[in-house]
């Protein structure tokens, strides 16, 4: 009984496989199915400029968002709609292909999709291992939502960070802040580390005799600094200034930095701070300046982490029953 299933399941095989071999030597046939891929790469064209413009529209919609949270969302409807242009795209070619077997293999209907769909496959995209590697990778990443369309990302192993432009299941379209483009193979994507708010930020602490004359040199140091989308987005801002001892105070700056720009803080910014007081008469900035990322998001975390190691395991104390 088994084996005789196995018999017909490889027969009707055989059939199918003989019939798409005597499709391609019959003239009318060859005919049919170049008239059903052209209409179909047609519609499927016109159907993904559809979904574009949504998708566009969508996009013009979370860039005038000023709530996070609908920017996140309306960017995740973005990215799935990018992302169907090629499911789209693939369907509509099945059912070109579909077309042209029910037209030309009356009465092989049952096993008619089944050869579309195989042939389709193989003739749009050529199963490859690597490109059911990277299939398998975009899917994954998908689903767990690593990025979205409009995020700032740093990409490894490469290290590359800009905006991405487009996602598919086999590819990642990335827009360099020198304004390459960059494609990546989804299998050869290691590691991504999003921005969320599209900036670095980085903090300076800095010690001082005199926080009306830092906080000039400050302004000045602002002034001096590239900036630009791509290059300080935040000028330098004092979050704090706090008395430490007589004659000296601490001021910490924050600013924010496009991804890889930090060195516009970290260097330049304290370059520029120490020129500038090296021309005062008497220096005002005390010690060397201390440069650092900071988030407050994981700085929340990492003190809640902290408490949480630093608390001691609770012992029941025994009482012991009186003799």
């Amino acid at each position: 009984m088994y084996m005789s299933s196995i018999s017909s399941s490889l027969s009707a095989s055989d059939k199918v496989l003989s019939g798409i071999g005597k499709s391609f030597l019959n003239f009318n046939s060859l005919v049919i199915l170049i008239i059903c891929l052209v209409a179909g790469v047609l519609v499927s064209f016109l159907a993904g400029r559809i979904i574009q413009r949504f998708s566009n529209i969508i996009g013009l919609r979370a860039d005038r968002s000023k709530d996070i949270r609908t920017v996140t969302f309306l960017r995740r409807i973005e990215t799935f709609l990018i992302l169907s242009i090629a499911l789209v795209r693939m369907i509509i070619i099945i059912i070109s292909l579909y077309i042209w077997w029910i037209t030309t293999h009356a009465g092989q209907q049952p096993s008619a999709l089944i050869g579309a769909s195989a042939l389709a496959l193989v003739l749009a995209y050529g199963l490859s291992g690597p490109f059911l590697r990277d299939i398998a990778f975009g899917s994954s990443m998908m689903a767990e939502q690593w990025f979205g369309v409009g995020d700032v990302v740093t990409v490894q192993p490469n290290s590359i960070h800009g905006v991405v432009e487009k996602i598919t299941l086999r590819s990642t379209k990335l827009r360099s802040f020198s304004g390459e483009t960059v494609w990546f193979s989804n299998q050869n994507i290691n590691m991504v580390s999003v921005v969320r708010k599209g900036s670095w930020a980085i903090a300076l602490e800095m010690f001082v005799n005199d926080p009306d004359k830092a906080t000039e040199l400050i302004e000045k140091t602002n002034y001096l600094l590239p900036k630009g989308p791509t290059l300080l987005i935040n000028p330098l801002i004092i979050h704090n200034i706090s008395k430490q001892t007589e004659g000296i105070f601490q001021i910490t700056l924050i600013g924010e930095t496009a991804p890889g720009q930090d060195y516009i803080i970290r260097e330049d910014a304290i370059n520029v701070l120490n020129k500038l007081d090296s021309n005062n008469k008497e220096p005002i900035i005390l010690s060397e300046i201390i440069s650092r990322f900071t988030d407050q998001k994981s700085e929340i975390q990492f003190m809640r982490a902290l408490k949480n190691a630093k608390k001691t395991k609770i012992t029941p104390k025994i009482k012991t029953p009186k003799n």
